[in-house]
């Protein structure tokens, strides 16, 4: 297995360990491993729920992260914005790459994703060596993909297009959404995006959709924002949901474990 020298990882986080111990387990296993520094640039925000005040639960995550990273370099928000969020983790790496220039490109991972397989790293190296190419992303889709817009998906990003990016910025929309918004559809608009090549399924699993039901809450869209609110499920309901969620990890980690047993390609 090659190892290369050095991969920065953005993370927008919640207060979830327990779902973001299996996300960070399954990179590890296919794509943590090939590089031999890593630093994690993580924004922790809460979502309203008490629990998120615990700082026993705060240091939970970080002792979830040393075990993957060399440096981590962190921020706990008292009021959550996905997109404040955003901006200060790219800007972070920015400035990490200003520092050491060593790094090319970063992978944005947020918090609730399972990564099913190896990701050969070589092929990512030269797709984003490629001119004008701003990311590669880890589809989850089985089915061809013919829309190449940015997407927040666990993605590959250039630092060249992040640095293009972020003096226009909003605070007030969606990370994702603006990109196919004014001004920075125009400002970006001669840079490229791709999807990993893929032949045997999607490359990841989303898994915060179960972490939602599980905690009751709704993510909600309102005119280009998005924001967090209360659900109305009882608590047979909420019991069950949790119970999904546990059993939904378990078999995400035996998929996980079968597929990349000794193997990165």
């Amino acid at each position: 297995m090659e190892s290369r020298s050095q991969l920065i990882v953005t993370m927008p986080a919640l207060y979830r360990p327990e779902i973001l111990a299996t996300t960070l387990w399954s990179f590890e296993r296919g794509l943590f491993c090939q590089f031999s520094k890593r630093t994690l640039i993580i924004n922790l925000d809460p979502v309203g729920v008490a629990e998120d005040l615990l700082p026993e639960k705060r240091q939970r995550i970080f002792d979830l992260a040393s075990q993957h990273f060399d440096q981590i370099i962190s921020r706990a928000s008292d009021h959550p914005s996905f997109s404040a969020a955003v901006q200060w983790i790219w800007q972070q790496a920015v400035n990490r790459q200003d520092q050491s220039r060593d790094v090319e490109y970063l992978l944005h991972l947020e918090d609730d994703w399972v990564l099913n397989r190896a990701v050969p790293v070589a092929v990512v190296d030269t797709l984003l060596s490629q001119p004008k190419v701003g990311s590669v992303r880890l589809q989850r889709q089985k089915q061809p993909v013919t829309d190449h817009r940015l997407s927040l998906n666990p993605v590959f990003l250039h630092i060249g297009f992040i640095r293009q990016a972020l003096p226009l910025f909003r605070l007030d929309k969606d990370p994702e959404k603006q990109f196919s918004m004014q001004p920075l559809l125009s400002a970006l608009s001669d840079w490229r995006h791709l999807v990993m090549p893929d032949g045997q399924g999607g490359w990841v699993s989303d898994i915060g959709v179960h972490w939602r039901k599980s905690r009751n809450l709704e993510k909600v869209s309102e005119l280009g924002t998005s924001r967090w609110r209360a659900g109305n499920s009882g608590r047979i309901v909420l019991a069950r949901n949790w119970m999904i969620l546990k059993f939904k990890l378990f078999i995400y980690r035996t998929r996980v474990r079968l597929i990349t047993k000794g193997r990165v390609s």
